[in-house]
């Protein structure tokens, strides 16, 4: 079993309880340190919160209509005194 112990969740592994991204035995150590540790708690808060916003905008994209791309004007030559050539 993945024992956590006293120690705090790092980033990686916040990231990855969020994501789901653990056996049943990891998810069930860190389900119990997160009854007890508030901080680590907050942290978890925080990562899904940032990956709901995440989803929620890629959803968007994905449903939004490409734009119509516009036409980029030519790039305007200059010489090395900086005069712009036509």
């Amino acid at each position: 079993m993945h024992d956590i112990g006293n120690r705090h969740m790092n980033p990686e592994e916040v990231e990855r309880y969020s994501l789901e991204d653990f056996s049943d035995e990891e998810t069930t150590s860190f389900d119990e340190h997160l009854l007890l540790c508030e901080r680590c708690r907050m942290d978890v808060e925080s990562s899904d919160a940032y990956l709901s916003a995440m989803r929620g905008a890629a959803s968007q994209i994905r449903q939004t209509p490409p734009r119509v791309r516009l036409r980029r004007a030519p790039a305007l030559k200059t010489t090395a005194a900086g005069n712009r050539l036509a």
